[in-house]
This record gives C-alpha cells, structure tokens and sequence, in this order.
C-alpha cells in the first residue's frame, strides 16, 4: 500500500485548507508546534489505520480530510467526515472508503489494504510517536508476538486477489507459450517487415534520381530566366536610348557641327599626307632592293681604294725611273731603247687595270652613300607615318567626343529595328524557360508522389508493430513475468536476514555506540541492555532517554520484520523526537530516512527544527505545514461508482533553505563563530542580514577578504534560498558563480545560456569545488530552478529587496552571467548602483550614520579589540573620543601601532560621520588622508579636484588599507560627498 494525496479540511463541498502529495520514500512536513503535528499525524493514522494521537479534541481545520492510497487492489479515498452525532459538546468523526480505481469499495476493503493485519495491531506497530512504558510492554506483549508469528505463517494472504491459481511450473510454461507464438507472429511481421523496408529503400532511391534531377532542372530554369532577365534589360536600355535619341537638341547640334566639319576637314588633309609618305617609302625601299644594300658598305669599297692607290703608287715610281733612263745621251755606249717596249708594256697594263678597278670603287662608294642616304629617309618617312597616324587617331578621338557631347543621332530602320540575333535569342530562351518549366513541374509531382508512398510504406510498417494481438500476448507475458518475479521476491524476502534492522543495531545507532546490545530475558518479557563497557543494565535502571530510545529500536525492528515477511506499509512518524537530545533526534532522523531510501515509504510529520535543518542538510525536501497549496476538491464519490480523482498539479513539496526569521547560525559562513561574529555587528536573524548595509557590515567585521562585495554576496544567496523554493546553497552558489544575482534575473534567464554559464563555471579556478554537483546538475534541473523562480517572483517583488541590485563581485567574469530576455532581470544586471551606498536626493531623506552619543566601536579606524581597551581609559562613546587628548591617550594605550596623531586622525573621522550624512567610514578615512578635516573644507571643493586628491591617496599602502578591498572612489561618488557636506550639521546637534 502507497499514500499518494492528502487534503485536509473541505467539509461540505468547500475547498480543502490543505494538501500534500507523498514521496514514495520519506515525506517530511514541518509544523510550527507539536500540537498541529500531532493533529496531522492523527487525521493520517487514524485514515490508515485507525490508530488516534491527538484524542477527539481536534481543531477545525483537521477533523476532516481524506488519504488517497493504490493498492493491488486498485486505488481508494479513506475520508474523515464529521457526524452530525454530538456525545456531550463534541462532535464524533466517521471513516469512509471509496473506490477511486479497480475493485468496487466493500465491508472488508480496510482489512484487505492492510494485508490481513487488524487495525489495532497495525495501528500501534506503524505509528512511530512518543514513547512511553506502555508502548514498550505491548512491543514485548504476547499479543504482538502471536500477530508477527501469524504473519510470518501467513504468505498467501499478501497474493493478489485476482492472482491466477498457477503453480510455478504452470506460469514457467505459460510464459514458454506465450513467448513462442509472440516470436512466430514477429517472425512473419519481420518478412513483411523486410519486404516493406525494401520498397522504402527502392522509393528512397527514386526519390534521391528525382531530387537530383529536379535540383538539375531548377538550376538549368534558374540560369535560362537569368539570361532571359538580363537581354530583356537590353532592349529595354535600347528603346530608352532610341527615345533619348529622337529627343535630340538640335540647336546644340548646330552649335557642333561645324567644329565637326572642320575636324573632317583637317582628317582628310593628314590623310592625304600620309598617302604621299607612304608612297615615297615604297620607292625608296624600291630603289634599296635594287642596290643591293647589303653590299653597299661604304667601309668596303674604302679600304679596296687604299689598296689599288697603293698600287698605282709603285707603278708610277717604276714609270718615273724607266722614264728617267730615257732622258740619257743617245750615243751612250749602252743604248737600252731597244728593250724599253717590253718593259713598259706590262707596266701600263697593270697600271691601267688598277685605274678601272678604282673607277669601280668610287662607283660602289657612290652606291653606298646612296644606300646610307635612303636608309635614314626610309626611317624619316617611318617616322613622320607615326607622327600623322596619332595626329589622325587624336582627330578621330575629338570628332568622336563631339558627337556624343552633341547628342545628335541620324536614326535609320537600321538603328531602330531590333537585330535579329537579339530576337531569334529571346525566342529560344522562352522556349527554353517552358520546357524546363513543364521538366520541373513534372518532377516535382513524381517527387510528391513517391514521398506519399514512401509514407504510406511506412505507416505499414510500423503498424505491424502495433498489431492488438502482439499487444495482448505481450501484456500476457508481462503478467506472467510479473507474477513469476513477485514469486521470487516474496520467497527472497522470507530468507533476506535482517542483521541492519535488528533492534540491537538500530539502538547502537540511536545512542551513537554508547548500549551497543539488546537482549531479551524472562520469555522475551524483559529487557537488558549491555553498554559500550560491557556492563547489563536492566531497562528500569536505564535513563528516561534510553528507555524510549529502547521502545523506538524494538518498534523500528518489528516494523522491518512485517516488512521482510511481505507486509510494506506506510510508516507514519508523529514527532517523535519529543525530549529527545539533539544528537538523538537527528540521529532518529537519519535512521528513517535510511529505512524510506530501502524502497519504504515513511511520513514523518514533526516540529523539531533541528530534525527538520539536519534532514535537509543532506538533501531531504521539507514540505512547510503552512505553505501546502489550497486546491479546489474534486465532486465527492460515490462509493457504489468507481470513478478517477483528476490528477493536479501541485508543488506541495516547496521547500525553502532559510525563512525571514531563522537564526542566522543556519547561514554558517564563519562555522562556529557565525553568531558570535555576527551578533557583534547586530545581526542576528536572516532578515537583518538582508536589512544590513554590506559597507558597513564589512568595516564592522574587520576581517581579512571580508569586503562589501563578499558581503553581497551574502545578501544574494540569503535572499534567494529565502524566496526560491528547492534550492540548496551549493545550488545558489554555483548560480551566483554563473553571474545570477536576484530572483528577477533568475526568473528571465535563458535555460540554455545559463546551462552553459554553469558549465564554464565549473571549468573555471573558482568552480573546481562545486564539481561534484556537475554529474547530476544538466538542462532539465536549470529549467526547474528557472521555472521555480518565475513561479515564485511575486514574493521576492513584493519585499523592498528587489529594489536593490547587489554589484558584481570581483571574481566573477562579466562575460560569464547568463542571457537574458530583457525586462527588469536585464536592467538589475547592467545597473551599477550599489546597495543603499550612495543615496539620491529623491529617495529618501539624508540620513546621519553616526552621533556622539554611539559606542566608539562604531567609529571608524575603531574595531572591537580597540574599542576594549579604549574602555578601560574611559572612553566609550564618540563623544569621549572626540574629547579625548590624543597625545595623553596614546601614551595610556601602550600600543607601538598608536601614536597621538593617529589617534587626532581618528577624531577627524568621526567628525566627519557625525556631522555629514550618508558618509561610510571607508569615505572618512580617504577624506582625512587627503587632509579634508571639516565638512566646511568638502562642501566648498571642485569634485574633479577632490577626486584627484582622493585617487593619489587610494594608490598608496595607507590608502589601500582604507578601501578594504572594496573599489576606489569614482567621480560620481565624490560628487555626492560634496553634495553631503553641503547637507551638514552642527557637531553639538549630532
């Protein structure tokens, strides 16, 4: 049996004041007192098992309700209803049964839920609540004894009803059947399986042929309206140049006309010029051919001419000296005139020839200078051709340019009719573009057609699966399987041993090792207990505390005993922590939540804020009593008419961390020392922590890393494991490590953005302690955190936190905060106002964060160990200090660190807080180490001035220290320390 809902309240048709729905392991409700948790616990015991807790006195809102349960025998309603019977001044409440699902409701419904188990036995034995000695003598009774022995006897009362009459052997052989004709009957599904995924891959390859040659087509029709587009911008370029053509300014082509014709004029003339030219060079390339150019070197016939010349020369000399003997006396003795002749004769030959060859070398010298001479006349004519044809190119360029800036045109049919080619072009492509229109229309239905088959084939296919008699023979086989494995379960729990639930250890456990045995004597009449030291002590001589932590361990191992002989009943705990020690109630705890993580079901019902804080420490949701959602009650049901509860959608498992008024110890960021630390500073709940001014909760802490940031960091988490319900602050703190910072931004982010913020986080320096929550932390978990936040907006809007943005701290990468889809989430984020540290002068009235009469722990430069010693001198308010002679009190302190004009610096300081409002002490500190001493000196400097004042200060080590970490002064918060000063007071009215 499963508790699955409760309501509570809703007589006569009204809407229920409360409801629950159960987990299947342990539901934990928190009350505010003890008397509502046992009132819920009794409306729950005495449904199920008819066992009271809180006796007949019940209050209104839990003398009615009802439990849904499920069952093997179906589902049923159990409800409380109020008699209208009165037996003295109190009204009697009436149980009822009704069937929701399955079998109709009879008169031994109740006895059958509880598997044969009278409601009194089950009353007491699964009740867990405040122990007392007569609980204790019926755990040890006979009667108890006799029940569990009859339900160790007893198995076949925990078959279910409608169970077939089947041996083991029966359903091993029906399964055998069932199975073989569910294979025969796949096996000729997976033929026509294969013969249908056949025709689907045949039809996907026709359909693939298709597409490729549809896709072939639409190009080839793409480039042919292409063409067809750009020659039809031709034409019509064309008939727009034809118009502008016949629109010509004729006045303007009279004006360039003659400037044209004198260009005709002057290309005609240069024309014939170059006709000239050319004529005079072909014939003196002509005369050059005949003369044979490449033997005219004049170099040539000039050294054959010094040759011959030199020749001559000896001739003459020879003709000189046979001359000279014919000048001699005739009757000389020897006469030579008889052989003159023969000599003479041979010497003007040769002299003769000589004189016709150089006649022939000045004729080829005159040759040669004629050849050099047409030579550089043809290269001269080559020349001037050049010259005329780009003074003609030049002319026809500026006859040319006229003509277009004359914008006169001679049309002709020619010039006006389209060209052929243009028309037999534009023709083809039309045809062109139709075919390939009717190709792709033609494909495109082929294509629509074999994807219709195609699915068609597919429906077919997969419809072979869904065949009603495969469905009915495997519901059958699941039947039979289940049968066979609730067999081996109920025969595996008979022989499981029980040795983690004997009472012995569950007492070992309770009192944390100190009675480490338990053992029964006179019959199982008595007790004894042996301690951790060995020593028996019967269970009179034992404490109050031990006598119930004994009744609890044997109570606990009867119920584990009923469970392993087949009896799983819900286990209903009212509050029985009841003057137990701390560390036994959470322990007690623990041990439940041990038994509800073993597949039991437990509700544990309790006002203990210890037990509650410990369970959810280790994850455990807790279900606040007061925040259970109120839901309309479905019509009442006929018992004689089965019929379903609507199911609804509840978030009656809304759990949250930390409340407005919880101690602030829950948020242990300093361990041991969080309420001491924090009480010093005055804070000691959650909702002054989220009141606090995080710059002065900083300087008031005075502790290394501990700046205005960390403490807003704070704040954040406080805020949202205070109004986001299901959150863990590991949950919170790896949200404020992906860049979330409110609700708001919470609430409008983008589920996979911040996924992936979340996943850069934990690969980040900062993340690697979070990365266990990696495994178990995807998509479906942030969308839950972002739906839970959206869910629950109006509460954080309607708290004067939501008007604060806290900045972003320096660890946390800008780039790292998830997207937002805009809103007030988007302005939160890029907002760089800080917490309630600088004030507008529309908001509120200034306020003075310091007077004469405070503590002088609250003065700056004054922490607590300094503000002691002070003490013992006499001072002890601002105003003592103020007064104080620093030179006498710095001898008095004895402190190396202290000087007299450190301490006239802190006097200066706390001047400045008490007569100039909203200034921090951080402010003070930089303004008297830029030697701004009086709110006079502030109010009347430049802002751009003091902030280089400010700035030079900030760099130095004193400076650093000042700051503590948090940023350095801007020109807008200087600005407002000018504005401040001008607000001042007297010190006298501080």
């Amino acid at each position: 049996m499963k508790l699955e809902h409760l309501a509570v309240g809703g007589a006569g048709g009204n809407a229920p004041q409360h409801t629950l729905t159960f987990a299947d392991g342990l539901t934990v409700v928190a009350v505010n007192d003890a008397t509502t948790g046992r009132q819920v616990a009794d409306l729950v015991g005495h449904l199920v098992y008819g066992a009271r807790i809180e006796g007949p006195h019940l209050s209104d809102a839990t003398r009615t309700g009802h439990v849904d349960i499920a069952s093997r025998q179906g589902r049923f309603r159990l409800a409380r209803q109020v008699q209208p019977v009165h037996r003295g001044a109190q009204s009697l409440p009436r149980l009822t049964v009704a069937a929701l699902e399955g079998q109709p409701a009879h008169p031994d419904t109740t006895r059958d839920l509880l598997a044969g188990i009278t409601p009194e036995i089950a009353a007491r034995l699964f009740v867990l609540q405040s122990s007392g000695e007569e609980q204790t003598r019926w755990l040890l009774s006979e009667e108890l004894a006799a029940a569990m022995h009859a339900m160790e006897r007893a198995p076949h009362d925990l078959q279910p009803i409608d169970a077939p009459s089947l041996s083991t052997d029966d359903l091993f052989a029906l399964r055998d059947r069932l199975s073989h004709r569910i294979e025969m009957l796949l096996a000729g599904k997976r033929l026509k399986s294969a013969e249908l995924e056949a025709t689907i891959a045949d039809l996907n390859g026709q359909a693939e042929s298709v597409e490729q040659f549809l896709d072939d087509h639409r190009r080839q029709l793409d480039s042919v309206l292409g063409q067809l587009t750009e020659l039809e911008t031709q034409l019509r370029y064309r008939e727009l140049s034809e118009f502008v053509g016949r629109a010509t300014d004729e006045a303007h082509h009279q004006q360039q006309q003659p400037r044209l014709d004198d260009l005709d004029d002057q290309i005609t003339k240069w024309r014939q010029a170059l006709a000239e030219l050319e004529g005079r060079d072909a014939q003196v390339r002509y005369r050059l051919t005949l003369l044979h150019p490449d033997d005219s070197s004049p170099l040539l016939p000039l050294a054959d001419q010094r040759a011959c010349m030199s020749i001559a020369q000896r001739l003459v000399a020879d003709l000189d000296s046979e001359v000279a003997r014919y000048a001699r006396p005739a009757d000389s003795a020897d006469c030579l005139c008889r052989n003159t002749h023969a000599r003479l004769h041979p010497l003007v030959d040769t002299l003769g020839q000589q004189v016709t060859k150089l006649t022939k070398l000045v004729a080829q010298y005159e040759a040669a200078i004629e050849v050099e001479q047409l030579r550089s006349e043809a290269g001269h004519l080559a020349r001037s051709q050049a010259s005329l044809r780009e003074t003609i190119d030049h002319l026809l360029d500026r006859r040319q340019s006229y003509l277009r800036t004359s914008r006169s045109r001679r049309h002709t049919d020619s010039d006006v009719a389209v060209p052929g080619e243009l028309s037999q072009l534009h023709t083809s492509l039309e045809l062109r573009r139709t075919e390939l229109q009717s190709l792709v229309a033609d494909a495109e239905e082929r294509l629509n057609e074999l994807t219709a088959r195609r699915e068609r084939t597919s429906r077919e296919r997969a419809e072979l699966l869904r065949d009603p008699e495969l469905v009915r023979l495997r519901e059958e086989l699941e039947d039979v399987n289940h049968q066979l494995e609730l067999g081996r379960t109920q025969a595996a729990s008979r022989l499981v041993p029980t040795s983690r639930w004997r009472a012995s250890d569950i007492l070992a456990k309770l009192t944390d090792g100190r009675l480490r045995e338990l053992r029964l004597t006179d019959q199982g009449r008595r007790v004894v207990v042996t301690s951790r030291e060995g020593v028996a002590v019967p269970h009179h001589a034992l404490s109050e505390v031990d006598r119930r932590l004994v009744t609890i361990s044997l109570q606990l191992a009867a119920v584990a005993g009923a469970t392993r002989w087949g009896y799983d009943l819900p286990l209903i705990a009212a509050d029985p922590f009841a003057d137990l020690p701390a560390t036994s109630a959470a322990i007690l705890a623990l041990v439940l939540l041990d038994w509800a993580r073993e597949g039991h079901q437990v509700l544990l019902v309790t006002a203990a804020r210890p037990v509650s804080d410990r369970l959810r420490a280790v994850g455990q949701p807790i279900v606040h009593w007061d925040t259970t959602t109120s839901i309309p009650t479905p019509p009442p049901v006929v018992v004689s008419t089965p019929a379903a509860e609507p199911i609804i959608a509840l978030h009656d498992a809304d759990t949250y961390a930390l409340e407005l008024g919880d101690s602030i110890e829950r948020f242990s960021v300093f361990g041991e020392d969080t309420t001491r630390l924090f009480d010093e500073v005055g804070i000691r709940t959650i909702a002054e922590l989220l009141d606090a001014n995080a710059d002065e909760v900083a300087h008031q802490l005075d502790r290394t890393g501990i700046t205005s940031s960390i403490v807003e960091l704070w704040q954040t988490h406080v805020s949202m494991l205070t109004y986001i319900p299901n959150l863990t602050l590991s949950d919170v703190q790896v949200l404020t490590g992906a860049g979330v910072r409110n609700l708001n931004q919470l609430a409008d982010a983008d589920a996979e953005a911040l996924y992936a913020a979340i996943c850069e986080y934990f690969e980040s320096p900062q993340g690697t302690r979070h990365q266990v929550l990696r495994k178990g932390l995807g998509p479906r978990t942030v969308r839950h955190w972002i739906a839970d936040a959206a869910r629950t907006r109006y509460r954080w809007e309607s708290t004067p936190y939501a008007a604060r943005t806290p900045r972003t701290t320096t660890k946390q990468s800008p780039s790292r905060g998830p997207k937002l889809r805009g809103g007030r989430a988007a302005k939160a984020t890029n907002s760089k106002v800080t917490r309630r540290t600088t004030t507008t002068k529309s908001t509120r009235p200034l306020r003075f964060r310091l007077s004469r009469s405070s503590a002088v722990v609250d003065a700056p430069s004054v922490g607590p160990k300094l503000a002691k010693r002070l003490a013992k001198l006499g001072i002890k308010t601002v105003a003592d200090l103020l007064e104080a002679d620093a030179a006498r009190t710095a001898a008095e302190l004895k402190a190396n660190h202290v000087n007299a004009e450190k301490i006239v610096a802190w006097q200066h300081q706390a001047q400045l807080i008490c007569r100039v409002p909203e200034l921090l002490a951080r402010d003070a500190q930089v303004l008297v180490g830029c030697g701004f001493t009086t709110p006079e000196d502030i109010a009347t400097a430049k802002p751009a001035d003091l902030l280089e004042f400010a700035k030079s200060y900030t760099t130095t080590p004193e400076g650093t220290r000042a700051l503590r970490g948090a940023d350095a002064p801007d020109l807008a918060r200087v600005t407002n320390w000018v504005y401040w000063a001008g607000h001042r007071r007297a010190l006298e009215a501080a």
